[in-house]
């Protein structure tokens, strides 16, 4: 809504203004309508502002009492009358040459009244003290304004200081959860059946995902998916394994088609930035690398024997070393070659670790 008013100018004459609804008010302490127009922006800028209607009066603004002579729910209607309200003004002054707008003060006209005039020294005085008091009222907007821009200010400091101390809690926390892990590869099926359940669960799920991944380094597709194997499943539950059922095999193997959960921790830990694990690809790959895991688990028993057989030679020389030296130089400096030979071949043999074989 915009309204008519009637306010009297610092000069004493009667002026109109149109103004939205909101920047009129009532005095609490003399219960007078009060005008508050932002008279210290330009001109342009206070018809703009009241055209718009939405922004609120600030302290800083004049205040004036007012008088309301009509109301409008718009801002053009509201200017239409005031034009025409100012037309038919200056024709009464083009009738009349006497202003009737003009406020006369009685007393100010009585030559006999001792406040009839006002020294310049006191209007002087009093014109500086309003000086001060409009620059105080607008300092005193400024620094609301300012103080208020702190607060803001304040708000947005506190509330990234707040999202980075959760952020901190939250790695302290996946640190403290992460340093303790640890995954021991499964040794048989009913491992391998229990770790399926327990996948179910998403935190332990995570969790071991989480392992698989910082301890797989590598950068091929394939090579990722074998590191993952070798870290869950032990040569020997390689060897108690296949991917798909296999009705002819003796004794027969545990089908991991069957554990949807394990199957998915090679799709995720096995994908590269540059592609994704297919079904097809893991088929392939438990067919060609389950297929001679029997002989990978054979191979490794071995190499276990022979480390310990070594270990077993260095922590207990045998007496005759340095007699078997002795006989080296000894048949070396008679020069007999054929009887050196024979010698030496027979210590070698001696040496010679037999393996049992295993089925």
């Amino acid at each position: 809504m915009f309204l008519i008013l009637e306010i009297v100018n610092d000069k004493g004459e009667k002026e109109w203004k149109v103004a939205p609804k909101r920047w009129v008010c009532t005095s609490k302490n003399t219960q007078r309508t009060v005008l508050f127009w932002p008279n210290e922006i330009s001109v342009e800028r206070q018809t703009q502002l009241a055209i718009e209607g939405t922004c609120k009066p600030l302290q800083s603004w004049m205040r004036k009492e007012c008088v309301i002579k009509h109301e409008f729910p718009t801002y053009e209607a509201a200017n239409n009358e005031l034009q025409a309200m100012l037309t038919q003004h200056i024709n009464q002054i083009v009738e009349d040459p006497e202003d009737p707008l003009t406020i006369e003060d009685p007393v100010a006209e009585s030559p006999e009244s001792p406040c009839a005039t006002v020294p310049d020294e006191d209007a002087s005085t009093l014109a500086s003290i309003k000086s001060m008091l409009q620059h105080l009222i607008t300092k005193n907007a400024q620094i609301e304004k300012k103080y208020a821009d702190v607060l803001e200010q304040n708000s947005r400091i506190e509330s990234i200081i707040s999202l980075m101390h959760k952020k901190v809690d939250s790695i302290e926390q996946c640190v403290v959860q992460m340093a303790p892990y640890q995954f021991d590869p499964m040794q048989t099926v009913e491992q391998l059946r229990e770790l399926d359940k327990k996948l179910n669960d998403e935190s332990f799920n995570a969790e071991l995902v989480q392992w698989l991944l910082s301890n797989v380094s590598d950068d091929i597709l394939l090579w990722r998916i074998r590191s993952c194997l070798d870290l869950l499943c032990s040569l020997e539950l390689q060897t108690k394994i296949s991917f798909t059922h296999q009705s002819r095999s003796s004794p027969k193997k545990e089908p991991l088609v069957q554990h949807s959960n394990f199957i998915n921790l090679f799709r995720v830990v096995g994908k590269t930035p540059a592609e994704n694990v297919t079904d097809r690809q893991l088929y392939d790959f438990f067919i060609n690398h389950l297929k001679n895991s029997k002989q990978r688990f054979l191979t490794s028993l071995n190499r276990k024997r022979v480390h310990s057989k070594k270990r077993l030679k260095k922590k207990r020389r045998p007496r005759n070393v340095v007699t078997t030296q002795q006989t080296y130089s000894s048949l070396a400096v008679d020069g007999s070659s054929q009887e050196f030979n024979e010698v030496k071949t027979q210590l070698e043999e001696a040496d010679i670790i037999v393996y049992d074989p295993i089925e």
